[in-house]
């Protein structure tokens, strides 16, 4: 697995008043192999709260700890898995 788990780690520049917020787990996925290498991590396995982020905006975190684990979503581009008929 190739994903980094930071612990302890501050939200403060991920929510937009950037505001004191400290993530006990924290992972940033890049591309949907490196979000399912994360489902399998014991930090994924034994955190019973997730919060997924994309850019942090319209984000106020009010709590001065996150008891789980933080999801940065920095997955960029889309691909078309289907095509419906019109």
């Amino acid at each position: 697995m190739s994903i980094e788990i930071k612990n302890n780690f501050s939200l403060e520049y991920y929510n937009s008043f950037h505001l004191p917020c400290v993530a006990r787990y924290f992972a940033e996925v890049k591309s949907p192999s490196e979000f399912i290498d994360l489902t399998k991590t014991p930090e994924w396995k034994s955190s019973k709260k997730k919060l997924f982020l994309g850019g942090g905006s319209n984000m106020l975190l009010v709590n001065d700890t996150f008891e789980g684990l933080v999801i940065h979503n920095n997955i960029l581009g889309k691909d078309i898995v289907s095509n419906m008929p019109e």
